[in-house]
């Protein structure tokens, strides 16, 4: 299907006139020509175009058209690079891409999966996030509401992934419906083939009426849009797109604008709508309503733990009931949370046009630390009822103990750059070390250490991440120079609850600012105890701390061998 489109100043922005555009595009002509003698000397590049309007697709005239394609044209005039655009679909353009068929492929939202096939620029172009299409009034308002549905998605795209990496987080059975392209997405839906459909939200906006569809509440989360590359292109070339594309944005009355404007974006408000006031005012309530929840949920779990003590036989049948409960709670609050965290990421982020009073981005950071300090609560409550459930499953498979240990301080490594902090210290040996154990324990296990070290330790503090092996054994360790633990303190640490941080503060009103609810530690505990692996503790206080993963010797393999 062959989309029409009179222009970005007539299609999408009937408030700019088109004769705004005419100084514009004289003065693109006059440097393409002269350009042209270096245009006609470089190698051309070529460049993967497909249909999805209005970011690039093919009109009835079977010209490539869009925001995409008239940006790389105006990029590629700036480094003196003609370009050949390449029509194929979004999955034949990927591979074509990965094989070195094409040179670039503009529109590619950045997954770790995809940097393993090509390159990225550094320079983002545009955010974006994913809207949901039905087409007979069904309200889908969380991820809940897809249970047993056939929702339709462009395959291998980023909603793809999204949808499945969401579906399997929260438990619900979804019938993936793959696709060639988004027009197909919203025709399987129009024809009753899918019940709903995930596309970039600026295809929805300009089609869904078009098909006689409607979008839902629900949102994915938002991503960044890049260009990317052939593996085997030369970096320069990416540098110099870059430099271009950043000197583009820099300037606010350049093309980019005029260009993002007439094809992507509807006229900016210059006031704060007042639906905005109520939604953040509404977030905060729901964030404070929230907090007294798990305050309260503590005290509770608390209170039944002091009378387990008491009533061993009655302990295990209210343990039982605490856990349900704790279980059911922790989703049900899941839903609004990741409602709370994505709605505030897409203000944070601007993406209807500027936010205004500087006020309003920092109570927009407040809301989004908050949610994601009580998702992370949550997910601790949801782990350790698995746990006392003898509900974790584990995978024992021999690991590379490298790229556990890289991947944990990649993750960690964007939060101590934040904060102004050391880098985490690695200590491997270098001959490869194996380790059987659970992919996914292990590396819960290092962020629990390391994140208690980086909230614990004190902002001077160094943190060690490292491999010990010796006539005591074999270890995994986090070690940090911070505050320490007093010694009659250190046999607590693995209860559930308990916080010797908090323990050390003078007065309740101080202890209350130390973040956490205490089971980060007796969750690492119990993981350990499920590999046959042991939570080992020594301290200095004022001087600081060492946790290590002790390992049973035929749990550990050593040099070439540990990973044939």
């Amino acid at each position: 299907m062959k989309h029409s489109f009179p222009g970005p100043a007539t299609a999408f922005r009937p408030g700019i006139a088109g004769t705004a555009w005419r100084p514009f595009f004289a003065t693109t002509i006059l440097s393409l020509g002269l350009t042209l003698p270096i245009l006609a000397a470089a190698q051309p590049l070529r460049v993967g175009a497909y249909d999805n309007a209005p970011k690039i697709f093919i009109d009835d005239r079977g010209a490539v058209s869009g925001f995409f394609a008239e940006l790389t044209t105006i990029l590629a005039n700036d480094v003196g690079h003609p370009i050949d655009f390449v029509v194929c679909e979004w999955n034949d353009c990927l591979a074509k891409l990965e094989a070195g068929e094409i040179d670039l492929m503009p529109d590619v939202a950045y997954s770790k999966a995809r940097e393993q096939r090509f390159q990225f620029g550094h320079e983002a172009v545009i955010h974006s996030w994913s809207a949901v299409v039905v087409d007979n009034g069904d309200q889908i308002a969380a991820m809940q509401d897809f249970e047993g549905k056939r929702v339709a998605v462009v395959a291998g795209s980023i909603q793809d992934s999204h949808l499945r990496m969401t579906a399997e987080e929260t438990g619900v059975t979804v019938e993936v419906v793959g696709a060639p392209s988004f027009e197909k997405v919203f025709e399987a839906v129009q024809s009753g083939a899918a019940d709903a459909g995930i596309a970039n939200h600026f295809f929805a906006d300009a089609h869904a009426v078009d098909y006689g569809l409607s979008q839902a509440t629900m949102r994915f989360r938002p991503s960044s849009i890049y260009f990317a590359y052939a593996p085997g292109l030369d970096s320069e070339q990416i540098a110099q797109f870059d430099a271009a594309l950043a000197a583009l944005k820099a300037d606010p009355e350049s093309a980019f604008y005029a260009l993002r404007k007439g094809w992507l974006e509807m006229e900016p408000e210059n006031a704060i709508p007042p639906w905005v006031t109520i939604g953040l005012i509404g977030l905060l309530s729901v964030i404070c309503l929230l907090s007294l929840f798990i305050y309260i949920l503590r005290r509770e779990v608390r209170r039944a733990t002091a009378t387990a003590h008491r009533a061993m036989e009655a302990a295990v049948s209210a343990n039982q009931a605490k856990s349900e409960f704790l279980a059911n709670m922790s989703h049900d609050l899941r839903t609004p949370l990741n409602s709370i965290i994505g709605f505030s990421d897409m203000m944070k982020m601007e993406a209807f046009g500027p936010v205004g009073n500087s006020r309003y981005l920092d109570y927009l950071n407040d809301i989004n630390k908050c949610g994601n300090q009580l998702l992370a609560l949550i997910d601790d409550i949801l782990d350790l009822t698995r746990i006392e459930n003898q509900d974790y499953t584990l995978d024992m498979k021999w690991l590379d103990l490298k790229p556990l240990i890289d991947d944990c301080v990649a993750r960690h490594t964007p939060i101590l750059k934040a904060e102004n902090r050391k880098p985490i210290a690695v200590q491997l040996p270098h001959a490869p070390v194996a380790i059987q154990a659970d992919a996914n324990a292990m590396a819960q296990i290092l962020d629990n250490l390391i994140g208690n070290a980086i909230k614990h330790g004190g902002p001077d503090a160094a943190i060690t991440l490292g491999w010990r092996s010796g006539a005591d054994g074999a270890a995994l360790y986090v070690q940090d120079t911070g505050v320490g633990i007093p010694a009659e303190r250190i046999g607590e640490l693995t209860k559930p609850f308990y916080q010797a941080y908090q323990a050390q503060q003078p007065s309740a009103m101080l202890r209350r600012k130390v973040e956490g609810i205490g089971l980060g530690l007796n969750i690492v505990d119990r993981l350990c105890r499920l590999q046959d692996m042991m939570l080992s503790i020594q301290s200095d206080e004022g001087r600081g701390s060492t946790f290590s993963v002790v390992l049973q010797p035929q749990n550990v393999r050593f040099g070439a061998q540990s990973l044939a």
